[in-house]
């Protein structure tokens, strides 16, 4: 059995679909790659106010958006590709992901504010996002 071969089935995974998976994977690659450092480095406060002041501190912070621009631009990619009735399943499964994500989001920023829970960093809810996709994805199997 290949990569190309779907547990879902038995049908062949297409060609956007390949595609999507290796675009995905090397851009989710470099977002964790910047991601990382930015965390780490970024708790101490000493190296962000000696040396990132100003437009590079700026710059710095957007980083980690580019790796997530082509997550979005392989994603608008395989919609281009792909047949109807897969954009439409993939359509739902991102609706849901995302009002779910949403939804989280909100309760726990409340519940923040009230001190219940530590706070998360908001860039943390893009990864949430992608979690919550692929949790979703299973249930919705059908348009």
């Amino acid at each position: 059995m290949s990569w190309l071969d779907s547990h879902d089935e038995g049908r062949r995974v297409s060609e956007a679909e390949a595609r999507l998976v290796v675009r995905y994977s090397v851009s989710i690659v470099i977002w964790m790659a910047v991601v990382f450092p930015l965390t780490v480095v970024g708790r101490s406060e000493v190296f962000l106010h000696q040396w990132l002041h100003g437009p590079v501190l700026y710059l710095v912070a957007a980083a980690p958006c580019v790796p997530l621009g082509a997550v979005l631009l392989s994603a608008a990619r395989f919609f281009r590709d792909c047949d109807e009735y897969v954009r439409a399943l993939m359509s739902r499964r991102l609706l849901l992901a995302g009002a779910l994500t949403l939804f989280l989001a909100c309760v726990w920023g409340f519940l923040e504010g009230m001190p219940a829970v530590p706070v998360v960093p908001i860039w943390a809810v893009a990864p949430a996002y992608w979690v919550v996709f692929a949790l979703v994805t299973p249930l919705i199997r059908k348009v």
